[in-house]
């Protein structure tokens, strides 16, 4: 069994994946928030981009499917509900 240590550090990286995805799918979205929520946003897209490459992901349907299964069975496991997949 994986410790508790390995599984936050995996349910991380799938977060990060996840909201990296769903920023990149849905920037229209912050078209209209202030200039500094616009730079905070810029950059994390920015670090997490270097961190796990422009291509990571492919836009499938499937493939963004099983990064949420993976992160919801994570925080099941955490002690979240089914299906929170929060960003």
């Amino acid at each position: 069994m994986r410790g508790l240590k390995k599984i936050q550090e995996a349910e991380n990286e799938l977060f990060e994946k996840v909201w990296l995805y769903r920023t990149l799918e849905t920037n229209n979205l912050f078209k209209n928030e202030p200039v500094k929520m616009k730079k905070e946003v810029s950059l994390e897209v920015e670090r997490l981009t270097k961190k796990y490459g422009k291509d990571f992901f492919t836009s499938s349907g499937y493939d963004i499917g099983m990064l949420e299964g993976k992160l919801s069975a994570i925080r099941w496991v955490l002690g979240s509900d089914w299906d929170m997949l929060d960003t």
